[in-house]
């Protein structure tokens, strides 16, 4: 049984980095729409079992409820302990593994979601698709307490020598609908080139013929 969880912050808090270029309620919208996108990507896929949002925002769980996914309340204080409060929960459901996925890849598809689930295979292990600058853009876990979440800068890196000092297999796989997330002016020019009709993609063309910004 493997579970989706997707951490979102407080919208308040998210995509600061764009804060130059995108007021405050730009920069929510943004948020909400790419959770959306990836949320239905999960919830109609039918190798994943079950699908949870965690965050302290009532908005975000609002929306996770209205798509149909779990809304769980983050009562922790960081992404890594808000991650351990999830897949606690969802192993207590009976879930064998979990697939953390962040809201900022919209441009994920089930033919990346199997790439991750092939690569796991049943034992015990991580399957990694790795960010651009070393990060983790999806982690994949067998079973779902196998190694601590290690998000945050050269995460791919931490992620993969946890697995190392407690001898699990380790996959790290380059999925197309997964190789960008967005943090900045020049991904949002990256994902208006790509392929497809999101509704993050739309958005952000919108938003990119009615803001001046300084990457195009």
């Amino acid at each position: 049984m493997i579970y989706a969880i997707v951490p979102v912050k407080q919208l308040d808090q998210a995509k600061s980095r764009l804060s130059k270029i995108l007021t405050p309620a730009a920069r929510q919208k943004l948020v909400l729409t790419m959770l959306c996108d990836v949320l239905r990507t999960l919830l109609h896929n039918p190798m994943i079992d079950g699908v949870g949002v965690i965050s302290g925002d009532a908005t975000v769980l609002a929306l996770a409820a209205s798509e149909g996914a779990e809304p769980l309340l983050d009562q922790t204080a960081d992404l890594n302990s808000a991650l351990v409060q999830a897949s606690r929960h969802v192993a207590a459901r009976g879930a064998t593994g979990v697939l953390v996925l962040p809201a900022d890849v919209p441009l994920v598809t089930d033919r990346d979601i199997a790439a991750l689930l092939d690569a796991s295979g049943v034992g015990p292990g991580i399957v990694i698709a790795p960010s651009p600058d070393g990060g983790t853009n999806a982690l994949l876990i067998r079973p779902p307490s196998a190694v601590p979440f290690q998000f945050g800068l050269e995460s791919l890196q931490r992620h993969c020598e946890a697995a190392q000092q407690r001898d699990l297999a380790i996959q790290v796989i380059n999925a197309a609908g997964l190789s960008m997330d967005i943090d900045n002016c020049d991904d949002l020019v990256q994902l208006t080139e790509a392929n497809g009709q999101t509704a993050t993609q739309q958005l952000v063309r919108h938003l990119l013929m009615t803001t001046r910004m300084p990457c195009i």
